[in-house]
């Protein structure tokens, strides 16, 4: 080795070891020969094992203040987009939303990554201090529209629609080549996955229409995180985002989407979000965080949607890290409100998705007997502070009032499934064992308990608040008194009718598993007619923005009804307008097919 290698090793490491924090060896002089013929240039053992370019753009910093500084702030000149036009900062074309971890209501504006934001909201990063202040003057400088909007009660579902972006955005378009896709979605930068621009109108569709099913997030903390472009700095938080974008897609009606982008610009989009996701998931794996489960539980709902392979290993995974941090349990000591009801929420999540999968005859991964989490507060987001959280308004039922009736149903089919399990799957009596099977199984206590589930779930249907109410006539007057948030009731309302059906269905098994003899297939036409009659009264749109949820529960429907027909071979007209539910909800989604997915490499991701 030369002297002059030894001393440039020896006194500076290059840019990639160094952010590794590990020590940058040098190539021996085999090594060096190999380099050179490959026509690599000089670099240093990890770079080439690696095959990684080695730079050495490091400057060590001085000690002591900059020359020059000074406290005085300096304007920030208007913004404009690389083309130069000056950009427009009204709100009134961008979204108000919101994060995990954090303080109160704010807005969000996607503000170019290219201009300084000059906002110091140092002071409520963690949610302390000022639980109910708003943005300071430097923020209402660059947002007008903020100011006079601040002084009234902002939800999730009036939020301000985010302009249109088409392909003209302030960043330069993505290019949809799969060489580039390789080369930069490593996930450690969201700008070179999809334009700035673009993720926030993909963030802002699934605050819309998808957190009052999936509340993954605090929606005010989780605006203030965007408007500081917390995912340049917290990989867990751009994994999340990358796996929220990914999940909208697959999840909303494609109706909303196509008035900006093309269908094979979506499917670019999607895969490129699951790729980034992906690697960001490899490498925090050993991290456990809310972020983390919350990526990986909507990564396994996207991957069940597009068919990935890996939606086993995803569900194993969110297993894995809800017991890691102890979801099931009734508090955390250290957790604050915000964070206590995001752990609550995560949990219900994962175990009305484990329930859902356990129809199908899959394996159930949460047991009740291990102990389930506290349902959340009937509280939405603007109302849950750092502090605590303050009453929700009479004349408004929450969104959370749907979320936790479909947990609560999904807890009665939880004690279906293992009960019928426990039956399809108890012990044998060997033919010298005296005991006999009938007395190894109480069969009218079985009964009983049936006829109670039955009772619990009438009971949860008929408690539930007008807008939210079987019953069209009753809902629609509903809608009529306060239409706020009126499609997000109609969005938890497609899900509640489809669970409750499920539920009616599991229990009609276990009844046909403990007495054979016994014939429940005009119980089951007359629980599925009924179901169909509220479901057909809804916008197609809403049964669609339930996604895979939707799709998966109506076939099992289909399946179950099929089933117990007297000869399946002759579809009853109950079956065949079931069959049109599931058709047309799929044709109103982003469910790639083979052919797309060959064109752009992606089969098997």
């Amino acid at each position: 080795m030369s002297p002059e290698r030894e001393k440039k090793s020896a006194s500076a490491s290059c840019d990639r070891c160094r952010s590794r924090k590990v020590k940058c060896h040098p190539l021996s002089d085999e090594e060096l020969e190999t380099a050179r013929a490959r026509g690599v240039g000089d670099r240093c053992r990890g770079c080439f094992v690696a095959d990684k370019e080695c730079t050495h753009h490091y400057v060590h910093k001085k000690p002591g203040r900059p020359l020059g500084s000074s406290r005085r702030r300096t304007p920030v000149p208007a913004p404009t987009n690389s083309a130069g036009v000056p950009l427009s900062l009204d709100l009134g074309a961008g979204p108000v939303s919101g994060s995990i971890f954090g303080s109160a209501r704010t807005a969000l504006y996607p503000f170019p990554m290219d201009v300084p934001l000059e906002v110091d909201l140092s002071d409520r990063a963690s949610g302390g201090g000022e639980l109910f202040s708003v943005p300071g003057p430097s923020c209402l400088m660059h947002t007008p529209a903020l100011a006079s909007s601040i002084n009234r009660p902002t939800s999730v579902a009036n939020a301000p629609e985010l302009a249109t972006p088409r392909h003209s955005t302030h960043t330069t378009p993505v290019p949809l080549d799969g060489a580039h896709a390789d080369a930069d979605l490593d996930g450690r930068s969201l700008d070179a996955v999809l334009p700035w621009a673009d993720a926030t109108h993909f963030l802002h569709l699934f605050l819309r229409d998808q957190h009052c099913l999936v509340p993954v997030v605090h929606a005010p903390t989780f605006g203030l995180d965007l408007l500081k472009r917390r995912d340049r700095k917290d990989e867990a938080f751009r994994g999340l985002l990358c796996s929220m974008i990914s999940f909208t897609i697959c999840q909303c009606p494609i109706s909303v989407m196509t008035d900006a982008y093309e269908r094979a610009r979506l499917v670019d989009i999607l895969y490129r979000c699951i790729r980034a996701a992906d690697a960001i998931r490899h490498r925090q794996r050993l991290l456990p965080s809310l972020e983390l489960l919350a990526s990986t539980l909507l990564d396994g709902i996207t991957a069940q949607a597009v068919g990935r392979p890996v939606t086993d290993m995803l569900v194993a995974e969110v297993t894995r890290l809800a017991h890691s941090l102890n979801l099931n349990e009734s508090q955390k000591l250290e957790a604050g409100p915000i964070e206590t009801q995001i752990r609550r929420r995560l949990y219900w999540i994962m175990y009305c998705k484990d329930k859902t999968e356990a129809l199908s005859g899959r394996p159930v991964m949460l047991h009740d007997f291990e102990g389930v989490a506290p349902h959340p507060l009937l509280v939405d987001d603007e109302y849950i502070t750092p502090a605590g959280h303050l009453p929700q308004p009479e004349v408004r039922p929450s969104v959370m009032v749907g979320f936790v009736v479909i947990l609560r149903i999904f807890q009665v089919i939880s004690g279906c499934v293992a009960r019928h399990r426990a039956f399809a799957n108890r012990p044998r009596g060997e033919p010298s064992d005296p005991s006999s099977l009938e007395e190894e199984f109480d069969e009218p206590a079985a009964i009983r308990w049936i006829e109670g589930a039955q009772a619990r779930l009438r009971a949860i249907l008929s408690a539930l608040p007008p807008a939210l109410c079987m019953d069209l006539h009753i809902s629609c007057a509903a809608e009529r008194a306060d239409p706020c948030n009126s499609s997000l009731y109609r969005i938890q309302q497609a899900n509640i009718s489809i669970t409750a059906l499920c539920a009616e269905f599991a229990l009609l098994d276990f009844r046909a598993c403990l007495r054979p003899d016994e014939d429940t297939r005009a119980e089951r036409e007359e629980q599925a007619r009924k179901a169909y009659a509220t479901l057909s009264g809804l916008p197609l749109e809403y049964l669609a923005s339930n996604g895979e949820s939707m799709r998966g529960k109506v076939l099992r429907i289909i399946l179950a009804l099929l089933h117990t027909a007297a000869e399946p071979v002759n579809f009853s007209q109950n079956m065949w307008d079931w069959w049109n539910i599931y058709s047309r909800v799929q044709f109103l989604q982003v469910v790639p097919d083979e052919g797309m997915m060959l064109v752009d490499g992606q089969v098997g991701v």
